[in-house]
């Protein structure tokens, strides 16, 4: 049933995201993009490649400044490496607690 994992994950994406900061939310996007959509185990979060900050503003409605300032922010905690067009996650288990931290 991919399509209800699916589903799922857009109504939990729509419902409880939205009422965190947006840090939070940036940084789950970050580790659901690299993701299988279907949750299978495919091994490490791959690179996002050709992925803009203008497209993951968009992705969780926000400026594009303001996302260039997390993302430089968990880059320097180690989370993620920026590269010229391209976001690497390092710390999949960092970058997903501080997701989840209230």
């Amino acid at each position: 049933m991919p399509e209800l994992t699916v589903s799922r994950k857009l109504r939990r994406f729509l419902l409880d995201d939205f009422g965190r900061p947006l840090a939070q939310r940036v940084a789950a996007r970050l580790s659901d993009l690299g993701r299988s959509p279907y949750q299978f185990p495919v091994g490490p979060v791959v690179p996002l490649r050709n992925f803009s900050q203008e497209e993951l503003a968009m992705s969780v409605v926000a400026t594009r400044p303001r996302i260039n300032k997390i993302l430089r922010d968990f880059a320097a905690k180690g989370m993620i490496e920026l590269g010229y067009g391209q976001i690497t996650v390092i710390d999949l288990p960092a970058l997903e607690r501080f997701a989840r931290d209230d």
